[in-house]
């Protein structure tokens, strides 16, 4: 398949000139209140208009809130302008918005500061279409691609281009990610789950509920990984709260794909292939105010 690439063409960015405010003057000594937001109709010296909602910023009226405009086209018809209906915020487009290019090319989704960005539909002149995720103004992320001659590709974007060679590593690593964030949540979990097994708990059955946690308490944990593990004596039950609580706000966490990828724990004390099914680690770093870390 050749590569689809957006038209270039359809892909400028606004710029208009401000509309200043004019301040009202003083009369008698008192003051007319100066309205910071509305609704108007602003008609720019080049022959773009704006009709919606505004707010006063830096002195100057800008487009905020739901507004369309429109940049006059080259011909003497209405069929040449370009024409924008959506969300604004503080002069750019931003949000969910429809715009209508001079080429006959439309898009309909979502804006971050002028760009297209997020989800969207973009319908090429030429029958094409593009529907799934944007960054900066291009196709990027997952998407389906409609051809001229109705065929349909599926895959990965890579800045504005379906690259069929990479489909497989790049859905791969999609894959990869989404596991391992599934991994990261059960982990995160754990810290929860002991909190509550705490507060359950008193001094005559700390142990019971909160030795179970603890690689020691666990016979099946010697096949994953080698000895020594902490054990719930070590501390007491207040003092791994505290540890535990303290590491819930961590600063780095490391989902192990291959042992190799250890930090922490000693690669050689690993006993099974990870990201399987059992024996996952995760490491958990906390960075402190004095710059010492804690690892769990």
């Amino acid at each position: 398949m050749a590569t689809k690439k957006q038209d270039k063409k359809d892909t400028k960015v606004i710029k208009e000139e401000p509309v200043e405010v004019k301040h009202p003057e003083e009369n008698a000594g008192t003051l007319e209140k100066i309205e910071t937001e509305g609704y108007g109709r602003f008609e720019y010296r080049n022959g773009t208009v704006y009709e919606g909602h505004w707010i006063l910023l830096n002195g100057r009226k800008v487009k905020n809130g739901e507004g369309t405009l429109i940049h006059a086209g080259t011909t003497s018809n209405e069929a040449g302008n370009e024409e924008y209906r959506g969300s604004w915020k503080e002069d750019k487009m931003d949000g969910f918005g429809v715009y209508r290019y001079t080429s006959g090319a439309i898009y309909k989704g979502e804006w971050v500061n002028n760009k297209q960005e997020g989800r969207g539909v973009y319908e090429f002149p030429g029958g094409m279409i593009y529907e799934g995720e944007w960054k900066d103004h291009k196709m990027h992320g997952e998407g389906s691609f409609i051809d001229k001659e109705g065929n349909r590709w599926e895959g990965e974007f890579v800045n504005g281009v379906f690259q069929s060679k990479m489909q497989k590593q790049l859905k791969l690593e999609k894959l990869m990610k989404r596991k391992e964030e599934e991994i990261l949540a059960n982990a995160r979990n754990f810290f929860t789950k002991f909190e509550q097994a705490y507060a359950n708990s008193d001094k005559r059955t700390y142990k019971e509920n909160l030795a179970p946690f603890f690689a020691g308490g666990q016979d099946e944990i010697k096949q994953f990984y080698k000895e020594p593990y902490p054990k719930y004596e070590e501390r007491k039950p207040e003092q791994w709260l505290e540890l535990i609580s303290l590491m819930k706000a961590y600063t780095i966490a490391n989902v192990l794909r291959h042992k190799l990828d250890a930090k922490v724990v000693d690669p050689n004390n690993i006993l099974c292939p990870q990201f399987a099914e059992q024996g996952q680690i995760v490491e958990f770093t906390r960075t402190l105010p004095d710059l010492s870390l804690i690892h769990i």
